[in-house]
């Protein structure tokens, strides 16, 4: 719990079930019946943009979406993560901590199994004391990730490799810096 809050202030588990809640039934069936959404679901590194005004239902869609992920495809073998950006949180949603919570959602609840990779980059921190470390060559290159271990960056590209395939879905992208849409 300590290192899960150290990684990152953005929690998502909430929001997801406080817009599930709000959900009925047979709400955004047609996105999920959609040609579109089958295909990213089936098919492997394509990306699926939905774009609309606001108050258009965009939100609502992404917690659906997440939600069918979560019941249909094993999560073990293939993570579901979600970012829900939002304006008002500007000076919370900067890459380290983006990062930080999807390495956060990726490890879950088994932080044991993954002491050995957290554990050098949480002392490093003074025990949380400092945020998550985020290189300065990943701060600037998309492409590649460093090799240092304690980077966040490189830790989250560690676990993703672990799984053959993920999911990510990330809600109001528009509502964030440029630095974080790179």
């Amino acid at each position: 719990q300590i290192i899960s809050s150290w990684l990152s202030p953005l929690k998502y588990f909430g929001k997801q079930q406080r817009l599930m809640s709000e959900c009925v039934e047979p709400c955004g069936q047609w996105f999920l019946n959609s040609e579109e959404f089958l295909y990213w679901v089936e098919v492997q590194n394509f990306r699926l943009q939905c774009w609309g005004d606001a108050g258009s239902g965009k939100t609502m869609i992404s917690s659906i979406v997440v939600n069918h992920l979560q019941q249909y495809v094993d999560t073990s073998s293939c993570p579901v993560m979600v970012i829900y950006l939002d304006h008002t949180q500007g000076t919370q949603q900067e890459p380290v901590y983006l990062l930080g919570s999807l390495l956060d959602q990726l490890i879950g609840g088994s932080m044991e199994r993954h002491q050995a990779v957290l554990t050098e980059p949480y002392a490093r921190s003074r025990k949380g004391q400092s945020k998550p470390y985020l290189c300065r060559r990943c701060r600037q290159d998309q492409e590649e990730s460093c090799s240092d271990k304690t980077c966040v960056r490189n830790m989250l590209y560690a676990e993703l490799r672990r799984y053959t395939r993920s999911f990510l879905v990330v809600d109001a992208l528009d509502e964030c810096s440029e630095e974080v849409k790179q």
